[in-house]
This record gives structure tokens, C-alpha cells and sequence, in this order.
């Protein structure tokens, strides 16, 4: 079958007056081109994956960026909010002591009633 596929192709030649070698030219040309063109595109294909990877990497600089951002601005708040408790804290005991130091005869507060005031949380409101 090969053979008869063969001969024909060779026939076919013949008639029309082509030389053996130009088919084997042109089978090699194309070849070559197709290589070409999926070299091209291998090329094509790695330069978008790189451009992506580097989309990719800003991405995630702006995000660590913003992320570190907001880490010194909880610090510096949570850094506030201590400074205002121990102030308040503070306050209580020092009004503890000032009920203590001045007992009166309608006031009928004692020792624990002053330190449940040390335990009523303080609320900031901003």
C-alpha cells in the first residue's frame, strides 16, 4: 500500500515536472516554520507568566506595606489605651483612699462596695 502511495507521488511529480528534491525542501521549510512558531510562542508564554509573577509580587509589597502600616498604628493605639487605663486606674485608687480617709455617718459604703469601684471597667468613647 506504502509502495503504491509512493509511486504515485513519484508520478505525480513526473507529470508535473518537479524535482525529487523540492518536496523534501519544502517538508523540511515547514518543519521549520512550525518549530519557529512554537518557540514563539513558548517565548510569548513565559514572558506573560513573568510579567504576572511580577503583577503578583507588587501586590503582595503593597499589602505587607499596608500590613506593617497598620501594625505601628495598633501599637501606637494600643500604646494610648494603656496609658489611659493606668490613669483611670489610678483615679480609682486614689478615690478609694479618699472615701476611706473620710468616713461619713450617711455614707454607709464599705471596704468591699469601695473595691468593687476598681473592678467596674472604664468605656472610652471616641
Amino acid at each position: 500500500m506504502i509502495a503504491a502511495i509512493r509511486a504515485a507521488f513519484q508520478a505525480l511529480l513526473a507529470i508535473m515536472g518537479i524535482p525529487r528534491w523540492v518536496p523534501v525542501v519544502g517538508l523540511a521549510g515547514a518543519i521549520g516554520m512550525g518549530g519557529a512558531y512554537f518557540y514563539g510562542k513558548h517565548v510569548a508564554a513565559q514572558a506573560c507568566q513573568e510579567a504576572s509573577l511580577r503583577t503578583e509580587i507588587a501586590t503582595l509589597n503593597r499589602d505587607f506595606a499596608a500590613w506593617k502600616a497598620a501594625d505601628e498604628i495598633e501599637a501606637m493605639l494600643d500604646k494610648d489605651l494603656q496609658a489611659d487605663r493606668q490613669q483611670l486606674e489610678q483615679e480609682v485608687k486614689n478615690y478609694e483612699i479618699a472615701l476611706k480617709s473620710r468616713p461619713e455617718p450617711n455614707c454607709t459604703l464599705t471596704d468591699a462596695d469601695v473595691g468593687a469601684v476598681g473592678r467596674v471597667p472604664g468605656k472610652r468613647k471616641h
